[in-house]
């Protein structure tokens, strides 16, 4: 697969990503204003080196991820690039940060889409990438608690019961995301597209049916969309989504997006810091 060429930001770009990043720095400092005595005390009780080491732990994840990245996006983009595969580790990073951890996958899916790889293998592979870290988390933890198990049923009441549950639970998720993304059925779908058929009325009649019904018209739409994008493509999972995906992100202004999202986080942070009740 051919690679496109990436254009140079244009200054306008680069003046509105450092003014969200501005914006997003803002929301954090007004966060936590009430506890910086409590940041710089702990912060000055750690020597240089200390304080280096922490900077470097926390970068050599995203660089990890950006290896793991890089090789296997390589099996479908070949001249993907190891700075590439970086940029995806930070895309990540940054859809987690300004979307409290839900972000990641899309924010990656449509960086790579950017770099040539559809929509559907995109979100295979970054799955696939989510799914090794939580294995090496999962077998991590599993050491730690080989050899901590007896301080933990000390210092706890009731881990250990529901604990082999849990790590039950997360081993058939875990299974069942590599099967999804392993097998090749998953692309190729069920029958034809339902478009321009009578079917084509049941993703408006959804969204106005969970709308009445949960209250909720934003999820409602969404879930609308989905059952769209699912007749479209005849219940093809990774199609349906790849459908889903494109046509919501050639039909929204980021610039709109990105300001009514830094408009909610201040309008949250008005109503929790006690602002809004000052004009009551």
């Amino acid at each position: 697969m051919s690679q496109p060429t990436s254009a140079a930001p244009s200054r306008k770009k680069t003046t509105f990503s450092l003014l969200v990043l501005a914006a997003l720095t803002g929301i954090i400092v007004l966060l936590f204003k009430d506890h910086w005595a409590e940041i710089t005390a702990a912060l000055s009780q750690l020597s240089a080196w200390q304080v280096l080491v922490v900077l470097a732990i926390g970068l050599s994840y995203p660089l990890l991820e950006g290896c793991v990245a890089w090789v296997i996006v390589r099996s479908r983009i070949p001249g993907f690039r190891l700075r590439q595969g970086i940029d995806t580790a930070w895309c990540g990073t940054f859809g987690n940060v300004v979307t409290l951890g839900a972000g990641a996958v899309p924010v990656q899916t449509w960086y790579l889409h950017r770099c040539g790889l559809p929509v559907g293998p995109g979100v295979g592979l970054m799955t696939l990438q989510y799914v090794f870290h939580k294995t090496t988390v999962l077998l991590y933890a599993t050491v730690m608690l080989l050899f901590q198990h007896r301080w933990l049923a000390a210092n706890t009441t009731g881990v250990m019961r529901y604990l082999p549950m849990a790590y039950a639970v997360v081993a058939v998720i875990i299974v069942a995301l590599v099967l999804l993304c392993a097998v090749s059925f998953a692309d190729r779908g069920g029958p034809a597209s339902f478009a321009a058929t009578g079917w084509a009325l049941l993703p408006p009649a959804v969204a106005i049916v969970l709308a009445f019904a949960t209250k909720e018209v934003y999820s409602s739409l969404l879930a609308g969309c989905v059952v769209g994008a699912l007749l479209t493509e005849g219940f093809a999972p990774w199609r349906s989504f790849e459908t889903l995906f494109l046509t919501l992100m050639e039909g929204i202004d980021l610039k709109i997006f990105f300001f009514d999202v830094l408009l909610g986080a201040i309008v949250v942070l008005f109503a929790r810091s006690g602002g809004s009740r000052a004009f009551c």
